[in-house]
């Protein structure tokens, strides 16, 4: 069973389904395909194969893409700051 996707076809009018995307190459690619194929709102992607950023890291950078073809990229940053980054940006 597919978790996030059976999420974003259950999720009401009220929901947004935001999905993850850790890569380590064509990072955009996969995590488009990954927004189109399970109907999410919103997906983040990040390149887990560059040093200093993502997986036991401080910091992280992320792609942030929406289904409606918005695209920013943030970071590096703290993942913290990464979060609010997020947070601002889905929120209705």
């Amino acid at each position: 069973m597919d978790i996030l996707k059976t999420l974003a076809a259950r999720k009401t009018a009220q929901q947004t389904v935001v999905g993850f995307a850790a890569e380590t190459r064509d990072v955009e690619a996969y995590a488009q395909r990954k927004l189109d194929e399970k109907k999410l709102d919103w997906i983040v992607a990040n390149d887990v194969s560059q040093a200093g950023i993502g997986m036991d890291a401080e910091d992280n950078a992320v792609v942030l893409i929406s289904k409606t073809g918005q695209r920013e990229v943030f970071g590096p940053a703290s993942k913290r700051a990464v979060a609010e980054f997020i947070l601002r940006r889905i929120m209705p």
